[in-house]
């Protein structure tokens, strides 16, 4: 089954922002003031969205936009068109 937005919705897989830091001495650790990603990837749009946006397009989001869509085993965020703030 896939998923199919309606109106001016789609469907963003977040890019995935690396937090781990290795020091110099070889040690991993997780940065915490590193922000969620405000990028990512078009996975499908709703039949209102215009013809500017497309399906594998890199778009770039504020930071609180959209809504998380845990979908079989992937997070997901559904958020409206105007939320974009552009196309990468």
């Amino acid at each position: 089954m896939t998923l199919k937005p309606l109106f001016n919705r789609m469907i963003i897989l977040p890019l995935d922002q690396s937090r781990e830091v290795t020091t110099a001495s070889g040690l991993i650790t997780l940065r915490d003031e590193i922000p969620p990603s405000t990028k990512g990837k078009v996975i499908s749009i709703g039949p209102k969205v215009s013809n500017d946006v497309k399906v594998g397009d890199i778009v770039q989001y504020g930071q609180h936009s959209g809504a998380p869509l845990p979908w079989e085993g992937e997070d997901y965020l559904i958020m409206r068109e105007t939320e974009l703030i552009c196309i990468l």
